[in-house]
């Protein structure tokens, strides 16, 4: 199906859900922990976005909820959500494992 097809129904008060694998990356500031969200959203958050390309969110993993953003990966146009440590810790997540991220847009 083709994302034009996926993302002409949707709506920016809609809540969006990807199924994602939680990866580290190390960095000399620090490891982060984050996940891959599809180039589709790309599209729908346009006039959105704050600098840096950055789109505002609320994040769900199961119960748990917090504000973060969107953060733009500009070689394939895709986004990341960085997983904070008491999420992770809340939610028991590992480098690896597999879950469901929901996510809604602070408009």
């Amino acid at each position: 199906m083709s994302s034009w097809f996926r993302i002409r129904n949707l709506k920016m008060t809609d809540e969006f859900s990807e199924n994602v694998t939680l990866l580290k990356s190390n960095h000399e500031m620090g490891a982060w922990h984050y996940c891959k969200i599809s180039s589709i959203y790309r599209e729908l958050s346009i006039g959105h976005s704050r600098p840096k390309g950055m789109v505002p969110i609320i994040a769900r993993i199961n119960n748990t909820s917090w504000e973060t953003s969107l953060l733009p990966v500009k070689k394939d146009n895709s986004y990341f959500v960085a997983i904070k440590a008491d999420v992770r810790k809340l939610e028991n997540l590992k480098e690896g494992d597999k879950f469901t991220l929901y996510f809604k847009f602070r408009i």
